[in-house]
């Protein structure tokens, strides 16, 4: 299939993918959701608890720390924590992979049930928290003497992108092409899909503007391209981001390949149960 086009089956797999992120609210196909008060009411459910609550929530039943050691899901969980740091954060402003193995924090059902893994660092004047569980990565970034200043919505959009540029990692070309030929307008990214990134999340991403800040969801697929079409079954497609003029945040779904199947209310096991 890489290389020759998809298949009809794999375009009906990527047309049900349409129909379940607006079922879902996460795009801007039909109704969109309606927006909360504060950034926090605006964001998915996990990515709140982990951007926001992880020092807030108290501990639910059954919550543990777990070791990296401790299991072969646990070992594999770590792996693919630190994996995922070095994939979207970029190499000079995060640590070497010994020392995130080292600090990576990894708590069992940590938020309704989810296992979930915290990584904290300093670098270049800001400091960034990175959470995830199995299927969800949120990156909060801050700056060390204080806030960011951004003040104000134009100051604050032009910081996130700004910010987005340095710390989003230069994502590898996706080379596999959507349509018979082969031709590189038809594959997902033949130049690396970092470009793609910025545009559709933070220059032509959703806007809503609350009480404390704006919060960002990417642009809304384009049901009459199949190549964004299939773009929206990789992560660099799907990023959200928030600021309140202190901190910034962007988040994502750990989702590398196609036809997308998942969601933000997903809680698939991993590493305090079976995988």
């Amino acid at each position: 299939m890489i290389g020759r086009g998809l298949d009809v089956a794999f375009f009906c797999g990527l047309f049900c993918v349409a129909v379940m992120l607006q079922d879902s609210g996460l795009c801007a196909v039909g109704v969109p959701a309606a927006p909360g008060k504060t950034i926090r009411e605006s964001l998915p459910a996990i990515v709140r608890q982990l951007s926001f609550e992880w020092d807030e929530a108290p501990p639910a039943p059954g919550q543990r720390a777990v070791g990296r050691e401790e299991s072969a899901s646990a070992r594999q969980a770590s792996e693919e924590s630190i994996g995922w740091i070095e994939k979207v954060v970029a190499e000079g402003w995060r640590p070497e992979k010994a020392v995130l193995a080292k600090s990576l924090v990894m708590v069992g059902n940590k938020f309704d049930s989810r296992d979930a893994t915290r990584a904290e660092w300093e670098t270049g004047g800001y400091r960034f928290v990175v959470s995830q569980t199995r299927t969800v990565i949120t990156v909060v970034i801050s700056a060390v003497s204080g806030d960011l200043g951004w003040k104000d919505r134009d100051a604050r959009t032009q910081g996130a992108l700004g910010l987005a540029k340095l710390v989003i990692g230069d994502v590898a070309p996706d080379k596999i092409s959507v349509l018979p030929g082969g031709k590189s307008g038809h594959e997902l990214a033949p130049d690396g899909a970092k470009a793609i990134l910025l545009d559709s999340s933070f220059v032509r991403g959703r806007q809503q503007e609350f009480a404390d800040g704006i919060a960002v969801t990417a642009a809304p697929m384009d049901m009459a391209d199949p190549v964004d079409l299939a773009r929206m079954a990789r992560w660099w497609r799907r990023v959200g981001w928030w600021t309140d003029g202190k901190s910034f945040g962007f988040y994502t779904l750990k989702i590398e390949t196609g036809p997308w199947a998942g969601n933000y209310e997903d809680n698939p096991p991993w590493f305090s149960g079976e995988r």
